[in-house]
């Protein structure tokens, strides 16, 4: 291109239009697990209305590994600007505790965008097995310490495969571990009934940025998610399939909330020795 006194003047004309450019490039959504899971279906679910919402590309990236971790650091370290989120579920807390050395400071490096809702754990025993209640599972262990096995999904990890296991005849709920009863599994206690004073256990769903992204981005695809999960045919589908409570908390309220987690969760590791 021949320099003229016109190109030059035009020059800061491009140069302003530039920032304007990046900012509308492709979103990644990172999701720290396998495809398959709710956090996986999470993101699926806000990608497509995402691209219509901000009138940008949006992809999911599945990126596993480590808890989670390795997912999260990819985030960030990725440049704050609007362009890499991170779509995540409840292990994400216990990241400072379960691994020796974490890839990333989940809460140096890393800043709250929304925090979708919460499910309660549930506790269930096979339909072949006798235990009717969760004392029974209690008695049994006492009376027989090391003859009761359990298993779970992995530490720190929740699937919709789950509830939909629980709502087959393949297994028994016993104990579920929120604050109230399920409408889903209205003859389940919860663990404070059945004599665990305060006790709750929930999964949880949430977006998060590199530290440092700009407040007006960090807005923006909070309000963008909040509105697409809140319609209503959206909002019934995760109460049916994972038994949600949409909270859709931004700001100084999801801190607060993922702080608590970071603390009271990382004691529960440290005293009993819990390792990845």
């Amino acid at each position: 291109m021949t320099i003229t006194r016109r190109t030059l003047l035009a020059a800061p004309a491009i140069l302003a239009i530039a920032p304007a450019v990046a900012q509308a490039g492709k979103i990644t959504l990172v999701v720290p697990f396998p495809p398959g899971g709710s956090t996986d279906a999470m993101a699926r679910l806000l990608q497509a209305n995402l691209q219509t919402k901000l009138n940008r590309i949006v992809v999911v990236e599945n990126k596993s590994g480590a808890a989670g971790a390795l997912g999260a650091a990819q985030v960030a370290k990725s440049p704050p600007d609007g362009s890499t989120f991170l779509v995540t579920f409840d292990s994400h807390a216990v990241i400072p505790s379960i691994l020796d050395k974490p890839p990333v400071d989940v809460e140096r490096e890393l800043m709250p965008v929304l925090l979708v809702g919460t499910a309660p754990y549930v506790i269930a025993a096979g339909a072949g097995r006798p235990y009717k209640s969760f004392a029974d599972v209690v008695a049994a262990c006492k009376a027989t310490p090391g003859a009761v096995k359990y298993a779970s999904v992995g530490i720190g990890t929740l699937g919709h495969l789950a509830m939909t296991v629980l709502g087959t005849n393949m297994l028994r709920p016993i104990l579920q571990l929120g604050r109230e009863r399920l409408p889903a599994l209205p003859d389940t206690p919860t663990a404070i009934e059945a004599g665990f004073p305060d006790f709750e256990t929930l999964a949880w769903w949430g977006i998060f940025a590199p530290t440092g992204t700009p407040p007006d981005v960090v807005a923006a695809m909070a309000t963008a998610s909040r509105e697409i999960l809140s319609e209503p045919a959206t909002a019934a589908q995760l109460k049916e399939t994972q038994q949600m409570t949409l909270l859709l908390q931004d700001g100084a309220a999801f801190k607060s909330f993922f702080d608590k987690q970071v603390a009271y969760w990382g004691k529960v590791v440290r005293e009993n020795n819990i390792k990845a």
